[in-house]
């Protein structure tokens, strides 16, 4: 039991970096360059579709019709790349734009000169709320796994880690999961269905035996079973970008909006339902 509460303690915590990391790129940038590149995933490269009159991008002699195929160097590979290039650099930097041009034999580079964004005017309060909701996952390890790790055996405490496991799991993962390798993708959002279905079924069962059994427990034992039971099914229902539902069992019959629906209004049952047995107890 030591042995696979090392392993689930293990898979939170690196849940918990993946979804750190992300979320530190999803931050708002401090620079810009005053041009509209989207990412084009097909073709690996962001495409200019706007330039602002007297921007950087303008002074560098970007096009409309332009792609983007690397910054300082770094192919787009993915949607992430221009986010953590442009972290990495303050007003008054310089950085080197690939261009592909209609018209033009061969890529060639052009320089602009990073200006301060105006999406970067956070108050103090949204700096310290941010800094708080980038460390916060590792509170919650800590409070979840350190009672398992001294008490194994107990169920309650892996009732109690599968939570906290659910609470760091909650908010959605930024930049749909695209800032995790590719290789450990499908695990890290199969992790997440997982701990997210069982959530609210997990905190019913702990509040409704523990600290002793609620009245609701006593007139329905079979409730809590239900509660997990549900949640299996629900961690089926996981669904990322190149991950399909492993087993649709709502979606296929109710569709995939539905089922989801479903999902939610169940795990705020089971946890309102745990409070009140909480409350009762």
């Amino acid at each position: 039991m030591l042995v696979l509460g090392i392993g689930f303690a293990a898979a939170a915590i690196l849940y918990a970096c993946f979804w750190m990391a992300a979320f530190r790129l999803d931050q708002p940038l401090s620079v810009e360059l005053g041009l509209d590149f989207p990412f084009q995933r097909l073709e690996r490269v962001r495409l200019v579709t706007r330039i602002e009159p007297n921007s950087p991008a303008e002074s560098a002699g970007i096009r409309v019709g332009d792609k983007v195929l690397a910054l300082d160097g770094l192919l787009m590979e993915s949607d992430v790349v221009q986010r953590r290039v442009y972290l990495s650099h303050k007003p008054g930097d310089w950085v080197r734009l690939t261009i592909r041009r209609p018209g033009v034999a061969a890529p060639f580079d052009l320089v602009g000169v990073f200006r301060s964004s105006t999406d970067a005017a956070d108050t103090l309060l949204e700096n310290y709320t941010r800094e708080f909701r980038n460390f916060y996952p590792l509170v919650f390890v800590l409070v979840g796994f350190v009672p398992l790790f001294l008490r194994p055996d107990d169920l309650n405490l892996w009732l109690l880690a599968l939570f906290f496991a659910g609470l760091i799991a909650s908010p959605a993962f930024p930049n749909d999961f695209n800032t995790v390798p590719a290789f450990l993708r499908p695990g890290v959002i199969a992790y997440r269905g997982l701990v997210l279905g069982l959530f609210g079924g997990s905190f019913y069962f702990l509040c409704a035996a523990f600290p002793i059994r609620s009245p609701i427990d006593k007139s329905a034992p079979w409730l809590k079973w239900a509660a997990i039971g549900m949640g299996v099914v629900f961690a089926g229902e996981t669904n990322g970008p190149d991950f399909a539902r492993p087993f649709p069992v709502f979606s296929s019959q109710l569709g995939m909006k539905t089922a989801d629906t479903l999902w939610f209004e169940t795990t705020i049952f089971f946890l309102a339902l745990a409070l009140v047995s909480l409350a009762s107890s």
